[in-house]
């Protein structure tokens, strides 16, 4: 592969990048809000909705009724921080489809993988509570871990990077199809991996 190849590839690289800032900085979070996160609420109740407004209240509001504040404004921050990671790879995958040297960064089998796997991770995310606590109701379960605030933490994190990833990845290869000459698209034959 040629130098100027490798420098087209930034996309993937840059998404990658602001999600290690976003996992450092949600685990520095974590750990300093002093609030023992693997204590279960016992007046949780999960929001049986997809909706990730409705799972986020439902958590907030057991946080502040269970007098932890601290650990209810974290989970609020983390889940705009959540937000702000999407946002900025929805942002460099369309910024990417735009630069001088722009080429796919992902085929299509991946970008539909990538997106299957996200919506699976952001169910887990906004409904796995739900299925946790009717496991533990019905005795499949011995202990609730919906009820765990450690747990919506833990979840969210896999969730908001797959996200970025897949929104950044689809805006750039939406823009790039209704812009580049599908010819223009196809791999180059320096790209090809070279077997000795």
């Amino acid at each position: 592969m040629s130098a100027g190849a490798q420098e087209m590839h930034w996309v993937k690289p840059l998404i990658a990048a602001g999600s290690l800032a976003y996992l450092a900085a949600a685990c520095v979070l974590m750990v300093r809000v002093g609030d023992p996160l693997f204590e279960p609420l016992h007046n949780y109740y999960p929001a049986y909705s997809w909706l990730l407004f409705d799972a986020d209240d439902a958590r907030i509001k057991a946080l502040m009724e269970a007098g932890r504040p601290q650990t209810a404004m974290l989970y609020d921050r983390l889940e705009m921080a959540s937000g702000i990671l999407v946002l900025f790879g929805a942002v460099v995958g369309a910024r990417g489809a735009f630069m001088k040297d722009r080429r796919l960064e992902v085929s299509s089998q991946g970008l539909v993988a990538l997106s299957v796997t996200s919506l699976l991770f952001y169910g887990l995310f906004t409904v796995g509570t739900a299925l946790a606590d009717l496991a533990s109701n019905a005795r499949v379960t011995t202990i609730n871990l919906a009820a765990y605030p450690g747990i919506w933490f833990v979840a969210v994190l896999p969730a908001a990077v797959l996200m970025a990833f897949t929104v950044g990845l689809l805006i750039h290869t939406a823009l790039l199809r209704a812009l580049v000459p599908a010819a223009l698209l196809a791999p180059q034959p320096e790209d090809d991996p070279v077997y000795y």
